[in-house]
């Protein structure tokens, strides 16, 4: 009996000090080399060939879907730009007017058109993006002309990329998710 006390005493100290840990930790942007992190990384490993960019900035993208780069980015120990932390299946980078915004994600069909139903996303970061003009400074994320989709590993980013390539059409909606 004194044992299970011991247990659950200490399983709730440690909750409580991962909780409070997580609450005084400052919301902290991500930084753009992160978040092209597949174009960068993947080129790196030598594994994985990336499509090149075709940068097509959306006049109003709002509720129609249009066709988008997508890259990955996986964990970082920062929080999102809206100070949550990143969840797969969730978490999505993108410009900063799209922040809070939801999205309706679609793989792109053999034709070039919309396919399947991927999932609903949240724009929860921003970022940088890819770096077009070689200064070092990504800025497909920030022009609106690819999005980051977290995955909690590098395998998960491979997978992804493997799945859905690497343009997506989306929807953005100005709705929570």
């Amino acid at each position: 009996m004194r044992y299970r006390v011991r247990v659950i005493t200490l399983m709730a100290i440690a909750v409580a000090v991962f909780l409070f840990t997580m609450w005084m930790t400052s919301p902290q942007e991500v930084s753009g080399e992160v978040n092209s992190f597949t174009a960068k990384t993947m080129n790196a490993v030598g594994e994985m060939e990336v499509a090149p960019v075709q940068p097509q900035e959306q006049e109003n993208p709002l509720g129609e879907p249009f066709l988008i780069r997508c890259t990955c980015y996986t964990w970082t120990g920062n929080q999102c730009r809206n100070g949550s932390w990143p969840v797969e299946g969730l978490s999505v980078a993108g410009k900063e007017e799209w922040l809070g915004k939801a999205i309706i994600m679609y793989s792109v069909a053999e034709d070039g058109g919309i396919g399947d139903f991927i999932g609903y996303f949240d724009f929860t970061d921003t970022g940088d993006g890819i770096d077009l003009n070689g200064d070092g400074q990504g800025e497909t994320i920030r022009n609106g002309t690819s999005i980051d989709v977290y995955r909690d590993t590098l395998e998960g980013c491979y997978r992804w990329i493997e799945q859905y390539g690497d343009y997506v059409y989306i929807q953005v909606v100005d709705a929570a998710g």
